[in-house]
Parts: C-alpha cells; sequence; structure tokens
C-alpha cells in the first residue's frame, strides 16, 4: 500500500500542487496557454490509465458509449454555463482559454482520486478526509481567501466524492458533475459582482 500512496501524491503533487506553486511564480495562467495546460491534463489522465490499468479494467468494465456521451455532454455544457455569468472577470476568449484546461483538470483530479480510493486500502470516508488535507496546501498557493472554497469543498466533496465512486460507474460521473458544478457556481457568485463575493476577488487563472 505505501508504494501506491507515494505514486498517488507524486501524481498529486506534480500535476497540481507544482504546477500552481509555479503558477503563482512565474504568473502563469490557464486563459494564456489553453492548449498547451490541456494537453497537459489529458497526457496526465492517460498515464493515469496506464499507471492503474489493473484496477481501471476491473472498474470501467462495463463502461459504454452512454458513459462517454455523457462526458461528452458534461464538456459541453462546462463550456456554455459561463454564458450565465452577469458581468464576467474574464473577456470571452480568457473564458475559452480557461474553460478547456480546467474541465480535463477537474476530470484528471476525479481519475487521480479514484487511483487513490482503489488503491489505499482505506474506507471511503477516510480516503475522503484524505482528499480535504491534501487541498489544505492551497492556501499557499491561493489568495487565501479564495483558498478556503476549495478546501472546505474539499472536505465535503472528498466524503460524497468516495461514496459515488465506491459505487462504480455511474457514481463516479455524478462525482464528476458534482465537482463541475461547484466550480461553475463558484465562478458564478464571483462573477455577480465587480467588489467580489463575500468580500473575495475572483481570481484570473
Amino acid at each position: 500500500m505505501i508504494s501506491w500512496i507515494i505514486i498517488w501524491l507524486i501524481f498529486w503533487v506534480s500535476a497540481l500542487g507544482f504546477t500552481s506553486y509555479l503558477f503563482k511564480k512565474h504568473r502563469i495562467t490557464y486563459y494564456e496557454k489553453s492548449w498547451q495546460h490541456t494537453l497537459f491534463f489529458i497526457i496526465l489522465s492517460l498515464i493515469l490509465f496506464v499507471v492503474y490499468q489493473n484496477q481501471f479494467s476491473v472498474y470501467f468494465t462495463s463502461l459504454s458509449l452512454w458513459h462517454l456521451m455523457a462526458v461528452v455532454a458534461l464538456f459541453i455544457i462546462w463550456l456554455l454555463v459561463p454564458n450565465l455569468y452577469k458581468n464576467d472577470y474574464y473577456a470571452k476568449k480568457e473564458r475559452f482559454g480557461y474553460q478547456l484546461p480546467k474541465f480535463f483538470e477537474i476530470l484528471f483530479q476525479d481519475i487521480c482520486f479514484l487511483g487513490g480510493l482503489l488503491t489505499f486500502g482505506l474506507s471511503p470516508v477516510f480516503f475522503g478526509l484524505v482528499f480535504f488535507v491534501v487541498h489544505i496546501p492551497a492556501v499557499f498557493l491561493l489568495p487565501k481567501k479564495f483558498a478556503l472554497f476549495p478546501i472546505i469543498g474539499s472536505l465535503f466533496g472528498g466524503i460524497i466524492f468516495a461514496y459515488l465512486q465506491s459505487q462504480g460507474i455511474l457514481g463516479f460521473l455524478v462525482a464528476f458533475l458534482i465537482h463541475l458544478s461547484f466550480w461553475s457556481s463558484l465562478h458564478y457568485a464571483l462573477s455577480q459582482s465587480k467588489s467580489g463575493f463575500l468580500g473575495i476577488m475572483p481570481l484570473k487563472r
């Protein structure tokens, strides 16, 4: 189990922790390098399927065209949702540049989450708490008030995701939907006022 934990942490820290550090240090953004970031998360997701091929081959044994179509539908909805934002802090081109890689980042997170859930040998609830713990360093990489949203969200989301993913592919898709909805709702709230939301200013990334 220790080796799987180390492998999982390498994926999580290198894909999300280290990159967030580089984003902050060099002021790198998703919307300016959209396709590069998108390709980065797609490749990492594919690598996850190679590393966890034994576990995933069993988990996704009943994968069907309908499941894939559901992911495509979620992708289209994700790209269209910002049309509801009244005072978007991104320009239209910038918003697309953000939405595209962010979708595949969230998908990578959920696939990576599943890899840990299937190999750590922990109960879904306990692994959900692990998901919360690995989000805590965000307070050092993001504006502190803004960081509270993903940190607090991960506490509840981790437990919910773990339970749902443990139920199979449909549960995985529902967890993915919830994860996307969380970020869509946050950006919607931040876009409602130029003065921010609950004193939190939008973060263009």
